[in-house]
């Protein structure tokens, strides 16, 4: 592949070496200014593949040598992710780590429900599923009891509730057990260690 590359590339560099006496020869084949063109084309072709492999090293969607670095960068092995047998789940769990560290709205977490789990879900704050009679304000389904799922009005303000309403077609990642548990498992797991601190998570279905 450099010998190849250097050929092409050999032509432009004896094209823009200067003219004259002392480097006509590098038009003679067999002549030292040639073998030096020559040379350096070599390594000019092998730089530019080093820099294509770095950058393909560099990118969690083709790194090969270097997955278990991006893994360390973003925390895998950890309590949701263990360290995948394939190379294609490996990368896929870096991007989804990668992707949480974007998420702050209630829209974030929904699109990366959506885009990363195959899920279409909802993110509200508890008190929208709390009863007026408990003063909620009762805009969201399914209705939440303050004695039952929380303990007070305070603890309904400060609960992000995720409610999971249907699962989508494409979902990247493969499972042994049943689609339409195993990704809300690994959302409940996600979603808890990237809500804020000050808050409760609560996850349930429509």
């Amino acid at each position: 592949m450099i010998y190849e590359a250097a050929k092409h590339l050999e032509v432009f560099v004896r094209h823009y070496m200067p003219s004259g006496k002392v480097w006509n020869a590098k038009n003679v084949i067999g002549s030292n200014m040639r073998a030096l063109a020559s040379g350096f084309t070599e390594e000019f072709a092998r730089g530019d593949l080093t820099i294509h492999n770095f950058i393909q090293e560099m990118m969690p969607d083709t790194t090969d040598e270097y997955i278990g670095r991006h893994e360390r960068a973003v925390g895998i092995p950890d309590s949701c992710f263990s360290v995948a047998g394939d190379l294609q789940t490996r990368r896929l769990n870096v991007k989804t780590k990668l992707a949480l560290l974007g998420l702050q709205t209630r829209a974030d977490f929904e699109g990366f429900a959506s885009s990363n789990l195959g899920l279409n879900i909802k993110v509200r704050s508890g008190i929208d599923h709390v009863g007026t009679v408990d003063s909620g304000y009762e805009t969201e389904l399914p209705l939440l009891d303050i004695t039952g799922d929380f303990a007070n009005v305070k603890e309904a303000r400060n609960t992000i509730v995720v409610t999971t309403l249907s699962s989508l077609a494409s979902f990247d990642y493969d499972f042994d057990f049943a689609f339409g548990s195993a990704e809300q498992v690994l959302m409940q797991c996600l979603f808890t260690n990237a809500k804020p601190a000050h808050c409760n998570i609560l996850f349930t279905t429509e």
